[in-house]
């Protein structure tokens, strides 16, 4: 059971800054922050996907035991990374507006008080 849990927790991690930036949309309907922050979305996504490849590797490890459990993460991990890896490879981490600024702030973005 924890190696399911920790497989999974993994996996999803990378979903964390786009699930940020939809509460966000869905909450104050969208007024301009998403688009600020699309390029510390996009930064945060790919730091996190590393955590992704090690969850599809603990996994494989494990497929003896949990011989699904491969095939779910390797899943959940393709629907995940291959639509951030193709906007970064269209649009890579430059400013996304004209009021976003062409450095990236990853720090300003987990501290930007989003929740409200």
């Amino acid at each position: 059971m924890r190696v399911r849990f920790l497989v999974v927790l993994l996996v999803l991690l990378p979903a964390i800054p786009l699930g940020i930036s939809l509460f966000h949309f869905i909450n104050n309907g969208g007024l301009g922050w998403p688009m600020i922050w699309s390029n510390e979305v996009n930064f945060w996504s790919v730091v996190f996907s590393i955590l992704t490849i090690l969850g599809v590797r603990t996994a494989y490890r494990n497929r003896n035991a949990h011989p699904r459990l491969l095939v779910v993460s390797l899943l959940l991990a393709a629907i995940l990374l291959t639509p951030g890896a193709y906007n970064i490879a269209k649009t890579g981490f430059g400013a996304s507006s004209k009021s976003d600024d062409n450095v990236l702030h990853p720090i300003d973005f987990l501290t930007s008080e989003w929740w409200i």
